[in-house]
């Protein structure tokens, strides 16, 4: 007895979601807190004082979020310490449950240096029961059966690239001169 070609195909069909699931994502972990971790410290012209580069941190943020406002969380000018509570929206694909990731970011800033962290990441889904929790978890706190492997590697692939764009734009940003010396003679 010959077997359908589409039952053939039928079959394969239902074996293709669960090959190629690729490599487990390999986020950057602090060996200390056991938590994904994005950090780095900047040299910076060693005459910019930390009031400079704290201006320009706040105004980096104005910028790069759509709330300054809702996102900074500590504001110590004279300690040159911000912390802001971030969101990396997640969407698209079969495999993945829409919604977001969370974090945390504080830059501290000193005469000609500053310093970045970005951490406590952690999933939640727009739709109940599909959450994937903190984003060190091998699998996600939903279980296999609302997320499979390779919605979780693509919830940690979108938080690795914004984390390496949002931090290259901060060091570019900061890098520069300010907008106000920019345009002080206007």
């Amino acid at each position: 007895m010959k077997t359908p070609t589409f039952l053939l195909c039928f079959v394969l069909f239902l074996f293709v979601p669960f090959t190629g699931m690729g490599q487990e994502i390999v986020l950057p972990l602090n060996s200390e807190t056991n938590l994904i971790e994005y950090s780095e410290l900047v040299q910076i012209d060693s005459t910019t004082t930390q009031k400079a580069l704290y201006s320009r941190a706040k105004e980096w943020v104005a910028i790069a979020f759509k709330s300054a406002k809702d996102v900074i969380q500590m504001d110590d000018s004279e300690n040159g310490i911000m912390i802001l509570k971030g969101i990396i929206p997640i969407s698209g694909g079969m495999y993945l449950a829409d919604g977001k990731v969370d974090f945390t970011m504080k830059i501290q800033l000193k005469n000609g240096r500053y310093k970045y962290w970005m951490t406590n990441f952690n999933h939640s889904s727009y739709k109940s029961g599909y959450s994937g929790g903190a984003l060190e978890n091998t699998k996600p706190a939903c279980g296999s059966m609302f997320m499979m492997k390779k919605g979780w590697n693509q919830v940690k692939e979108s938080t690795d690239k914004y984390a390496h764009i949002i931090t290259q734009n901060l060091k570019s940003f900061m890098t520069k001169q300010s907008i106000d010396k920019k345009v002080e003679n206007w």
